[in-house]
């Protein structure tokens, strides 16, 4: 948890099996003064690899590929997300509403189904965000819909809180 005063909380420990501990180890090492910028920044990260921009993965933040240079500036980052994001989801949207079934069985064409719905939800959770002021947080949703809550209803938000959801 990363307060808006550049005070951090690590409330993973040192020894989580799954190695989650990573992100409070890097906010204690950084100056408090760069980690509330810091915090928004990862946050909107982690909302834009839902939408797989240039091919990234939206499974995860440690892919081994560089970074595009607008992934380390909040301002850039959000505007690539609004500027590729609608031709994404036409392009998703235009295989059709009702997919056809083929000889796949049941989850056929189960991805391209989920992907859309997901990225439709995520992005219209954004886009609210951006027209209230508080981007990249969203007031409504669960962890599954999306990847940046606004839990204080403040403007610009007090504490951001980072989540694991498949613990």
């Amino acid at each position: 948890m990363v307060f808006r005063d550049g005070r951090a909380l690590q409330l993973c420990g040192e020894d989580d099996w799954r190695g989650r501990s990573w992100l409070g180890e890097k906010l204690a090492a950084m100056p408090e003064s760069e980690r509330w910028e810091y915090a928004r920044l990862l946050a909107l990260q982690c909302a834009a690899n839902d939408f797989e921009l240039e091919g990234r993965p939206s499974f995860s933040l440690d892919d081994k590929s560089p970074d595009p240079d607008y992934f380390s500036n909040f301002d850039a980052l959000l505007a690539k997300v609004l500027e590729l994001v609608p031709a994404k989801l036409s392009e998703l949207w235009g295989k059709g509403a009702l997919l056809p079934k083929t000889e796949e069985g049941e989850r056929d064409n189960w991805m391209i189904r989920y992907r859309r719905e997901k990225m439709s939800r995520h992005y219209s959770l954004l886009s609210r965000a951006v027209e209230y002021g508080h981007a990249p947080f969203a007031d409504e949703g669960t962890p599954y819909d999306y990847r940046c809550f606004d839990l204080t209803r403040d403007e610009g938000g007090n504490a951001i809180l980072f989540v694991d959801i498949h613990t």
